[in-house]
Formats: C-alpha cells, structure tokens, sequence
C-alpha cells in the first residue's frame, strides 16, 4: 500500500509544481506538430516521394502519350509519380546525383514509329538512369513496370511478357509519408524524456530532503521506488495518449492497437526510469541531472533509429544471428514494434520477439537503476 501512497503524493508534487510536467507531457506533441509542418503538413503522398524525370525524344506523339499515363497513375486516390520533364540530360544527371529525383526516363526518338509498326520483335526500348544505392529509384523502377507494360499492350495489342516479381502493398501504404513514419519514433523520444523527468524528480526528493524524512518514517526504499516508478507509468500514460491525440488531429493514420502501442511506451518507460535512477546518483542538482541524462538519452533515441534510420553495425554472431548496436538499446525493439503496429497494424503474434527483448533490456536497466541508487542515495540517506 505504502507504494501507491507514495506516487500519490509524487504526483500531487508534480501538479502543484507543474512547469517540469508540463514539458514532459506536451514535448513528443509539440515535435508532432513540427514533424506535421515540416512534411508538407501531411499532404504529402507517394508521388511526392517517386519523382521521375523525362526526357521525351520522340519524334511521335504516343511519347506524349505515355507522359500524360504516368501523370494520371493513381495509388490509393493519390498520384503515384510526380513526372518532370526534361531537355538539358546534364540538369537531368546533376538531380539524380542530388537524389532530388529517383529516375531519368529517356523516351527514344522512334518510340512511336516502332510501337506503330506493330512488330513484336522490334518494341521500342526505353532507357532508364538512376542510382543503383537509391532505395527510391529502385521501389521507383518497380512501380513503373505496370503501367509501362499496359501502356505497351493497350497500343500495340499484343500480351507484353510478365515481370519476374510480382509485388504487392499493404492497403492504406499509398499516402505513407516522412509525418506518418516519425510519429512511432517520437513517441519513443518523448518516453526516453523521462530519464531526465525521473533524475530532475529524485534529485529534488534528495535535495530538499523528503527522502530522509521518510526513511525515518520507517518508509523502506523499495516502497519509495516502487511509487515514484508507478507516478512515472502514470505520467507516462498520460503523455502517450496526448501525443497521440495530437498526431491523430494531425492526420494520421493507424490500424494498430492502441492497448499494444501503449504497452510497449510503458515498458521502455521502465528502462528511462532505471537511467534515470542512475542519473541522480551522481547528481546534486537540476542542472547536473540534465547533463548526466543526455549519457543515456542520445544513444537510447539517435542510436536506435528512432528518429534516423541506422545503417548496420554488426557487433557479434550469436546462434546465426547477427546482433547490431542499436539492439543494445531497448528502444530499437520499441521503436521497430511501434512503427510496425501504427503503419501496418501488426499484433502481438507479429511482435512478441520485440517485447521480450525490450522487457529484458528495461528490467535489466531497472534493476541496475534501483541498485545503484539503493546504494548510493537511500542508505546514506538512512
């Protein structure tokens, strides 16, 4: 009973002194809203991601033709090319080399003669320039195949052969954008805010000397750190449902569970807590819990691509599995089961590796949180 007494009165603590809550609770919101502005407020859609450069050479009109296709594909109601066309092939290369464009497609001058000639053996060949490590100008290339073939057989009448890969998308993927990508990751940072929430927390408890007087109180550590860590999964809630009130406000959109988002925010709200423990061992104010946090806070979100993508870095090979970096940090696992659940709307049958690993990672954390700070803070506080 003693636990829930003390994150009640943690609470009414943070209410009554509420700028520091306030941050934690509308900090992930507030970087929605950026995400929202900075990404073409959520307009954006698959044709502003595939951008195809033309050169249109042809000396016919059905060059013309295929331009105005391309331009009329739709995915998902929304357009799936932007086509840009283009004169100057050397303007058309420095784009590519920008990664400002996936493709160059160069119509050839006798696109519309041979087409015309109705021979099968003489179809025109289109020419296409991209950057072979562009993973835009490859998923580009693929989704041009389709309507290239149906243009080519509605003209000449003839079965064009298959394509070797049949590909297939999940339903609602059409308007996937930079907005709908980020949100699963802020929400991943705005959770790993609490390693500093937590420090500043304890560190006040410390300085202002609540923690002695409660030990006196016979109030054992355990009951003082199994409140605070309950307040904090109640803050934490609570944060979580207001960004994603937020970005749901915002535009977007999820099939996913929302029980299962939430519980995966709660369990990395363990390990932030257990930093957090840590972080006010060594700390003697507001300000030294805010530089010590960054130790854990910089690694656990930008090495564990939740905000950028992390290239592989491969560390060892266990049973034949390669193990990276970021699987160091629980929020890897959190951050790749929230997008999976919010964009593709998985279940737990699809991510249950991801919460085992994230609930030993976060205990693991915890545990050594709760020692440290046993040993350095309560006992002398004893």
């Amino acid at each position: 009973m003693k636990p829930f007494i003390i994150a009640r009165k943690t609470l009414l603590e943070a209410i009554r002194d509420p700028q520091l809550l306030i941050i934690f609770l509308v900090f992930p919101a507030l970087m929605v809203v950026v995400y929202f502005f900075a990404y073409g407020g959520g307009s954006k859609n698959l044709g502003s991601t595939l951008i195809l450069l033309v050169n249109n050479q042809d000396r016919g009109n059905l060059g013309s033709e295929l331009i105005d296709r391309l331009r009329t594909e739709k995915f998902d109601d929304a357009p799936l090319f932007t086509v840009t066309e283009m004169k100057d092939s050397g303007e058309a290369r420095t784009i590519l080399q920008e990664w400002k464009a996936g493709a160059l497609l160069t119509i050839p001058a006798d696109f519309s003669e041979r087409i015309e000639v109705s021979d099968p053996d003489h179809l025109p060949r289109l020419e296409m320039l991209k950057d072979p490590y562009s993973d835009t100008a490859n998923f580009l290339s693929s989704m041009l195949e389709e309507p290239m073939r149906n243009f080519l057989e509605e003209k000449t009448g003839w079965k064009q052969p298959q394509q070797q890969v049949l590909y297939s998308f999940v339903e609602g993927t059409g308007n996937l954008n930079d907005f709908q990508f980020g949100v699963p990751g802020l929400i991943v940072f705005g959770v790993s805010f609490g390693i500093l929430y937590s420090a500043i927390l304890l560190v006040r408890e410390m300085v202002s000397g609540v923690f002695l007087r409660l030990r006196m109180a016979y109030v054992s550590g355990w009951d003082l750190i199994g409140g605070i860590t309950i307040a904090i999964f109640v803050i934490c809630a609570g944060q979580t449902v207001i960004t994603l009130a937020v970005a749901f406000a915002c535009g977007l959109q999820t099939s996913g569970s929302a029980f299962l988002l939430g519980l995966f925010a709660l369990v990395t709200s363990l390990a932030a807590t257990g930093c957090g423990m840590i972080t006010a061992c060594f700390s003697k104010s507001d300000g030294e819990a805010a530089n010590f946090a960054m130790i854990f806070l910089v690694p656990l979100v930008f090495f564990s691509g939740a905000i950028y993508p992390m290239p592989p870095m491969p560390l060892f090979t266990v049973f034949g599995k390669t193990l990276d970096f970021a699987h160091l940090m629980p929020t890897s696992f959190a951050t790749d089961a929230i997008r999976r659940i919010m964009i593709y709307g998985d279940g737990f049958a699809t991510v249950w590796p991801n919460m085992f690993w994230l609930v030993v990672e976060s205990i693991l954390l915890f545990l050594l949180g709760i020692g440290l700070f046993q040993h350095i803070r309560l006992n002398r506080a004893s």
